[in-house]
């Protein structure tokens, strides 16, 4: 449970970084230092019980959110360590006991592959797959049957519709999203931009105007 609870502060300072205008450093930093410290003490634990689907798929998880915070702050990544949360993850995912949130790391690679230049290798898939199609997968599967990572992936998932240029698909999704969490903009303003990317100005203004609306409401 420690080590449950030290994956949920990563996440936790991830969206902090992702969501705030000028996030302090110090909030990636503690994500990155948390994250290290369970990866360190996880492998540890796997040694002595190598066939823990549970702890495979926390330090998989921790694996891919370190590497999404060392992205964010302009750290190398390291390779090895993603390679092998993907490896912990794919072995969640066929254990007897089976863990559908690990669906939610694999989709998670999309957005490392995103932010690597065209030189460096792919993490998501070796196989050459489509990395978009893998992706949306996964993100979709951990958001139907994930026991606690479905509204993460939900979150993920709109905005791999947005960047995928999906609009009517994020339309839809974000405004389900805005609906369960109406203090949350960033659902509003993906459903908002892929309103006018489709030219559907008219609409693209109401939800706009709606969250600036709401935003001054809430200063």
């Amino acid at each position: 449970h420690l080590l449950e609870a030290q994956l949920v502060r990563g996440i936790i300072a991830y969206f902090q970084a992702r969501w705030q205008i000028h996030p302090p450093s110090t909030t990636r930093q503690a994500g990155l230092k948390g994250l290290a410290t369970l990866l360190e003490a996880g492998q540890r634990q796997l040694t002595r019980s190598p066939r823990t689907p549970r702890l495979q798929l926390v330090l998989g998880l921790a694996a891919i959110f370190q590497g999404l915070l060392q992205q964010q702050s302009g750290v190398p990544l390291d390779f090895a360590m993603l390679a092998q949360g993907r490896t912990w993850l794919q072995q969640a995912l066929t254990a007897h006991e089976t863990m559908p949130d690990a669906h939610l790391g694999l989709g998670l690679l999309y957005f490392i592959d995103l932010g690597l230049s065209g030189l460096l290798p792919r993490i998501a898939d070796g196989a050459g797959h489509d990395n978009t199609t893998e992706a949306i997968y996964h993100l979709r599967q951990a958001a139907e049957s994930g026991h606690f990572s479905g509204e993460v992936a939900r979150t993920f998932l709109v905005r791999v519709y947005e960047l995928e240029k999906r609009y009517q698909e994020a339309i839809t999704l974000g405004q389900a999203l805005q609906v369960t969490f109406p203090g949350n903009g960033y659902y509003a303003l993906v459903s908002g931009r892929s309103q006018c990317a489709q030219g559907q100005y008219a609409l693209c203004a109401t939800t706009l105007g709606k969250l600036v609306a709401d935003l001054q409401a809430a200063v």
